[in-house]
């Protein structure tokens, strides 16, 4: 089961896709943040990492990109590949099917962690200070503009608690969603073959 997981996961990183989707991240959040971004560097405002990841996430158009890019990755799973001969003669039938399952999860988790990074990277946002939100997420989730740029930050998000705590309920959430998609499409495809 190691052993299957283990090949899907440095296969992986050796494919284009893997770096394409980060590619495709990167641009839909500069797309989406730019503006932000430059008034806060222009005001040398600081970013909390964790909290500016929770309310990003709340957004549902980049989550559509978050999820198409998780799908990309996956997308392979249920096909063979080069390293099905190992698998046959190696795993049976049950354990080729665990591995790949444990493949789904941890590409989840990696994924929620990849994302969670990007958001750090192009917002130039801090990782220290995980307990108090910042001036910028405060102030625009209270409904207020910064020299007219304004992100939609939910003010229950910022009201309910700590930036850390956030970040967790939204890593949680995020991956557990992708799972359960992830888990459907590869049920999907054992049931059509």
């Amino acid at each position: 089961t190691l052993g299957v997981t283990t090949m899907l996961t440095a296969k992986l990183f050796r494919e284009p896709k893997f770096y394409l989707v980060i590619a495709m991240l990167v641009a839909i959040l500069d797309e989406y943040t730019g503006d932000a971004r430059h008034i806060l560097l222009q005001y040398h405002f600081g970013v909390n990492a964790w909290g500016s990841f929770a309310c990003i996430t709340s957004y549902s158009y980049l989550m559509l990109w978050v999820v198409a890019g998780f799908l990309i990755l996956i997308s392979d799973v249920p096909f063979s590949s080069e390293n099905t001969l190992y698998e046959c003669v190696r795993t049976t039938r049950v354990q080729s099917i665990l591995g790949r399952i444990w493949y789904i999860l941890l590409v989840c988790v990696l994924y929620t962690l990849m994302v969670f990074l990007l958001v750090s990277i192009v917002q130039f946002a801090s990782p220290l200070h995980p307990d108090r939100w910042d001036k910028a997420l405060y102030t625009m989730s209270r409904g207020q503009t910064i020299d007219g740029v304004f992100l939609r930050i939910p003010a229950s998000i910022v009201a309910a608690c700590s930036p850390i705590g956030a970040w967790a309920a939204a890593s949680a959430l995020l991956t557990s969603v992708l799972f359960m998609l992830g888990l459907m499409m590869f049920a999907l495809s054992l049931y059509l073959n």
